[in-house]
């Protein structure tokens, strides 16, 4: 699976409130907490996640894979949607992301 996503960060989200550490990562304020974190239920369209996790090797993952990149990137399944920290949403692209809304936690 390709890293491309991963090393990246998509020029096209902007990262409110945060700033830039050591080394040039991303850092969150200390005052952020849980409970202060904005989060949006999103459907991600599987198909076009899929080109773009994979375009490196061209070979298909699948939807485990998918789901575990997902998860392992922050992202909480539920059902059909997925529940994600605002600030962690710039890991997809935007044609990837069919439906958004934020969600109180």
């Amino acid at each position: 699976m390709s890293t491309t996503i991963l090393s990246g960060i998509w020029p096209w989200v902007m990262r409110r409130g945060l700033s830039v550490g050591v080394n040039g990562a991303e850092s969150v304020p200390a005052e952020t907490s849980a409970t202060m974190q904005r989060w949006v239920r999103v459907k991600i369209d599987m198909e076009r996640l899929r080109s773009h996790l994979t375009p490196e090797t061209r070979q298909r993952s699948g939807e485990p894979e998918l789901r575990k990149w997902l998860v392992r990137s922050g992202f909480q399944p539920q059902g059909e949607w997925w529940l994600v920290p605002e600030t962690l949403l710039g890991q997809l692209g935007p044609s990837e992301v069919q439906e958004a809304e934020p969600v109180e936690i």
